[in-house]
């Protein structure tokens, strides 16, 4: 695709996706390459004219200390996060950022690969979506996903209602949703009063639930997503929903109890690979990350844990 006679590839201000009015929400792929048999690329994630808060710090016995805000030069323009991935057949691997997650280069390459280009012309649809779906390990699972007896979704979860929308009628009556309110500490009550406007269904139902907690509490909601079922094999389309709506939740925020009835330990039931990588000051080199990223994948082949 050209732009006025630029190619996407030639100029990286054609590849930048304005995500929020007044170009203060900017992503776009800066490095790319095409491997043949894989392409790399990072995402980064900028605002225009964002200035940097700091604090001086060169007086040590200093009661307290000046902070001010940096600006940079005209040319120039501070990066909040930066977001790496591989795309090799048809897997795709992510080294996330405290910023940047798997849910923001879904956005960016709809946009780039459906409005930007029309390369895939129904993401350029109002309402398309680009999924990337995680997969579940199968050691942590014990099995397959439809070996899965339940998900927890603990602390505050970012879950509701739409996560089953899609799937068949036939699958969502063997889903059991079962809400757990309790008092303790938690995190943001806003999120916690969503959740439960979708569990509950109205807002009366909500305010009723909301007197029953003590003022000087916190409210939690813990999400249990089980079978009830046991006569029949509930189909997969149905529980592959689960793992694609639990995407971009946090592994903290998810626990599995598999086939043998044990919990996992510590949320990360979805594949992922640990690796040292080599940085240049506090970011990360390019090319290890590639090689990082190659290495994930064969030791996932090499485990059984994906198909090549």
């Amino acid at each position: 695709m050209r732009e006025e006679g630029v190619a996407l590839s030639e100029r990286y201000k054609l590849r930048v996706w304005e995500r929020a009015a007044g170009n203060s929400d900017n992503l776009f792929i800066n490095h790319y390459h095409d491997a043949g048999t894989l392409v790399f690329g990072d995402v980064i994630h900028f605002s225009h004219g964002h200035m940097q808060a700091a604090f001086d710090a060169s007086e040590d016995d200093a009661v307290e200390v000046d902070v001010t805000q940096l600006a940079l030069d005209e040319e120039y323009e501070y990066i909040h996060s930066l977001l790496y991935w591989m795309v090799k057949g048809q897997h795709v691997f992510v080294v996330q950022s405290q910023s940047l997650r798997a849910n923001a280069l879904e956005g960016y390459f709809c946009w780039l690969l459906g409005i930007k280009s029309g390369v895939v012309a129904p993401l350029a649809e109002a309402g398309s979506q680009l999924i990337l779906a995680h997969k579940f390990d199968r050691a942590v699972v014990g099995g397959d996903i439809d070996d899965i007896e339940e998900i927890i979704i603990g602390g505050v979860p970012a879950m509701s209602a739409p996560v089953v929308e899609g799937v068949e009628n036939s699958a969502v009556r063997e889903v059991v949703q079962e809400d757990e309110v309790r008092a303790g500490a938690a995190d943001d009550r806003n999120t916690v009063d969503k959740v439960l406007l979708a569990l509950l269904g109205s807002r009366e139902r909500v305010e009723e639930k909301l007197r029953q907690v003590p003022e000087d509490v916190e409210l939690s909601v813990k999400v249990h997503l089980g079978l009830r079922s046991k006569k029949r094999r509930v189909e997969k389309r149905g529980l592959r929903e689960f793992e694609v709506g639990l995407r971009n939740l946090d592994d903290a925020e998810i626990a599995v109890k598999g086939k043998d009835g044990a919990l996992s330990a510590d949320g990360r039931i979805r594949l992922q690979h640990p690796a040292q990588v080599a940085c240049a000051g506090s970011l990360l080199d390019a090319e290890d990350v590639l090689r990082a990223m190659r290495e994930a994948y064969q030791v996932f082949i090499d485990n059984g844990k994906i198909q090549p």
